[in-house]
């Protein structure tokens, strides 16, 4: 959020929603900074470490666009992958093609004012680097 607001003062208010509402949604989601585990990874920005203890104490992974802030060498010293959101969408669609079919329907669906093509759906990842999800998207849009 701090980040954001940095770069991106004007979406400040967009954030601050977004994180509530994913935090209401998924309250076990957030860990405060202050229970976070006290491991280093020595990344080049010490403004990110939070980010790869997060993973870390949930065994997860860090999924981000900005990829190069997390050298391989890094998360992968302590068993953490960091991936762009593309490989992570695409991961989840190996694991779980159908699930992820039936979601991108029922959120599609969703979108009525105004309702959105398949097309423009699959448009809207590509737009947001996520070139590979976009491209099996409309492989599947028949299906969505």
């Amino acid at each position: 959020m701090a980040a954001v607001s940095r770069t991106r003062p004007e979406l400040a208010g967009l954030v601050e929603r977004t994180v509530a509402t994913m935090r209401s949604a998924f309250p076990l989601s957030y860990i405060p900074g202050d229970q976070l585990p006290d491991v280093a990874f020595g990344l080049p920005d010490p403004l990110d470490e939070h980010v790869a203890r997060a993973a870390f104490a949930v065994s997860g992974a860090i999924v981000t666009f900005n990829i190069s802030d997390f050298p391989k060498s890094a998360p992968e010293s302590r068993g953490l992958t960091a991936m762009t959101p593309d490989e992570a969408l695409l991961r989840v669609v190996k694991d779980d093609e159908v699930g992820v079919l039936d979601s991108v329907r029922a959120i599609r669906l969703r979108l009525r004012n105004p309702p959105m093509t398949a097309d423009a759906y699959a448009a809207g990842f590509a737009s947001i680097a996520c070139h590979g999800f976009a491209n099996w998207l409309r492989r599947r849009r028949a299906d969505f």
